[in-house]
């Protein structure tokens, strides 16, 4: 069975000793642990509304009180603001390029093949390379002339 409770949590004491680009942080850790600390567990997660709340303002002024909703599903604790229902995030697939929907509509993305010519290529593979026995000869480098410093010459007036 679900847990529901609803908090006034204030933020205000924990984000002023926090520097100024730190502050929205402060007050996002100390809201967890005050669910920690109230809820007794470890698993928090917090709703997209009420961190869009927390950084409404920018990093430098987060609210100084917040009052939120937590629901406790076995170790879980979902937060959120009063009256929004928390909502689980979709993983988003990856968008296709122009080319890749392209291949698809025409159907040259995939050519699918047999088992039987999947091993024809890999026996070709095998006979297009033999194997050297041999190591390569080194070729003696030629030995460069060593270069004699230059000699400066002062002039005479």
């Amino acid at each position: 069975m679900a847990e529901e409770k609803t908090f006034v949590i204030p933020l205000r004491k924990h984000w002023r000793k926090a520097p100024v680009y730190k502050r929205s942080k402060r007050a996002l850790n100390a809201l967890r642990k005050f669910i920690v600390k109230h809820m007794k567990t470890n698993d928090v997660k917090i709703g997209k509304e009420l961190n869009e709340l927390i950084f409404s303002r920018g990093f430098r002024t987060p609210p100084g009180k917040i009052q939120v909703t937590a629901v406790k599903d076995e170790n879980t604790v979902k937060v959120n603001l009063v009256g929004v229902p928390y909502k689980d995030a979709k993983k988003e697939e990856p968008k296709k390029g122009v080319a890749e929907k392209l291949k698809e509509k025409v159907g040259l993305g995939k050519k699918i093949e047999k088992p039987a010519e999947i091993e024809e290529k890999k026996e070709a593979k095998k006979e297009e390379k033999p194997k050297k026995d041999k190591p390569k000869e080194e070729k003696p480098k030629p030995k460069k002339p060593k270069k004699e410093p230059k000699k400066k010459e002062t002039k005479k007036k």
